[in-house]
């Protein structure tokens, strides 16, 4: 691997730091400096001018992004009451978009989004190798390979010394693990990579997974079903569903055309398998949506929605304010209302917020080469509506400033 390689490396690597990363967890700043350098260093090694060839729709698109943010730090610092937290959140959002405007030509962005890949595929072979630990030593997670206690770098969410996997470590190889899910009458750990909940987590795998349909790769098939895998280890209901939804879109939205679909469909057989797979994956999908509503998370979700929808409308245009409600106590303690899912965090942003963020998404995917490449941004946009805010990730920017108009399948099902 030359120099440039290794930075546009670290640059991926960096890039996937930000929070919600355990390590942007609390040293979001830290990753924002390093990534800073790494950025300048990268300018260096390209003479520093490189010459872009900006597509207009392109250059919407940033407008849009730079429009919307300005807003959420305009409306924040008038009306929020956690001016500390808008400040550092506008200046990582405005400083990592100049660099992804600089690294992302078309020869760097092949390389950054191809290391993606081979970071996750990475991560996942990890969780498998845990996971199959744990198989083998009985499901018993005493028997489990701790190699750090991840209580000096993130603040517990739930610690009950009862529960299995209540508390946040690193198991051998390298596998996060956050919290636990019951998965046929067994409790069992979540591996996250180096990611800090299992919702957001899956946006990283399985973005990377439907990457490799596009991204020229050694031995794709292997690549791809490994970080499927790990993507499910994460056990998030959101994974399963962000998958259905993005193969049926890369399948029939683009691969086949309507016509030959209807064709395919009209034989008997096909129709017979393509009528049990639906059903089954309906009935999975039931199962899943209803036992979340059913159990705590559901539940929480639910009260968010209601609770961030009564608020939008108490101050419905330009909402409460960016951040509101991250106020610090005299402990130091963060104070917030939880908030889940754009609808659940609306009542901070207002309509006009949330009107500027919809519009950045759509401009964001209007650089489609083709509608089956809309599959990649299927897993943070479901996430997005049901589950985490996503609306301040850094990663949510970079997805919709890669240039996907030149993406064509390369790969099969």
């Amino acid at each position: 691997m030359n120099k440039k390689k290794f930075l546009l490396f670290l640059w991926t690597f960096l890039l996937i730091c930000f929070r919600p990363s355990i390590f942007g967890e609390k040293y979001n700043p830290l990753v924002f400096f390093c990534f800073l350098i790494v950025t300048g260093l990268i300018a260096l090694s390209q003479n520093i001018f490189i010459k872009f060839k900006v597509k207009k729709k392109f250059l919407v698109t940033v407008t849009v992004i730079l429009t919307t943010v300005l807003y959420f730090v305009l409306q924040g610092f008038i009306l929020s009451d956690a001016k500390l937290t808008v400040l550092n959140s506008a200046i990582i959002i405005l400083g990592t978009i100049t660099c992804f405007l600089y690294v992302l030509n078309s020869a760097n962005q092949f390389y950054i989004l191809k290391f993606f890949i081979y970071i996750h595929f990475a991560f996942s072979i990890s969780s498998i190798c845990t996971f199959i630990i744990y198989v083998l030593t009985g499901f018993n997670p005493s028997n489990l390979p701790v190699l750090v206690d991840l209580y000096a770098l993130v603040e517990y969410a739930v610690y009950d010394p009862s529960r299995l996997f209540s508390n946040h470590v690193i198991l051998f190889p390298f596998t996060v693990v956050w919290s636990n899910a019951e998965f046929l009458g067994i409790s069992v750990h979540r591996a996250l990579g180096i990611y800090r909940e299992p919702g957001m987590a899956q946006i990283f795998f399985l973005t990377a997974y439907f990457l490799t349909y596009f991204i020229p790769l050694a031995k794709p098939r292997l690549i791809r079903n490994t970080i499927l895998a790990g993507s499910f280890l994460t056990f998030s209901t959101a994974s399963f569903i962000s998958f259905l939804f993005g193969i049926v879109i890369y399948k029939f939205a683009n691969s086949l055309k309507f016509q030959n679909i209807i064709k395919s469909l009209l034989n008997p057989l096909r129709i017979t398998i393509f009528a049990s797979l639906f059903i089954i994956a309906s009935a999975i999908t039931y199962n899943l949506v209803k036992d979340k509503l059913n159990d705590i998370s559901g539940q929480t979700r639910i009260i968010s929605y209601l609770k961030g929808a009564k608020r939008l409308m108490a101050s419905p245009m330009f909402g409460e304010g960016y951040y509101n409600s991250f106020a610090k106590n005299e402990e130091g303690i963060v104070i917030s209302d939880s908030f889940i899912g754009l609808i659940g965090v609306s009542y901070q942003i207002g309509l006009i917020g949330i009107m500027l963020y919809l519009t950045s998404w759509y401009f964001g995917v209007s650089m489609l080469g083709n509608t089956a490449s809309l599959c990649i941004y299927i897993p943070c946009f479901i996430t997005l509506f049901t589950s985490q805010p996503s609306y301040n990730d850094v990663f949510t920017w970079f997805l919709l400033l890669i240039d996907t108009s030149h993406f064509k399948p390369i790969s099969s099902l």
